[in-house]
């Protein structure tokens, strides 16, 4: 698979994900699974845009994903408002 095969793939996944996330939505519990198999299939930057979009999509639990990769961030020394 060369280097543009993976980038799209990358951002298919992505995009998915973001489909998945928004349809669980209604759970914390299953928004935290989605988001965690998204960290190990994703790459950094792609799954900064997810944590990023999810905060911004569900800022009714945006406190709570903040919380559940405070560790992500501290490594990324991401600011996240």
């Amino acid at each position: 698979m060369d280097e543009v095969q993976k980038i799209s793939g990358s951002k298919e996944m992505l995009f998915y994900q973001k489909m998945v996330i928004e349809k669980v939505s209604f759970s914390e519990d299953l928004v935290k699974k989605e988001l965690e198999k998204s960290h190990s299939w994703l790459n950094a930057d792609d799954f900064e845009t997810l944590i990023k979009w999810a905060i911004d999509e569900l800022s009714f639990m945006a406190e709570k994903i903040k919380e559940w990769f405070s560790e992500f961030f501290k490594e990324k020394q991401l600011l996240v408002s």
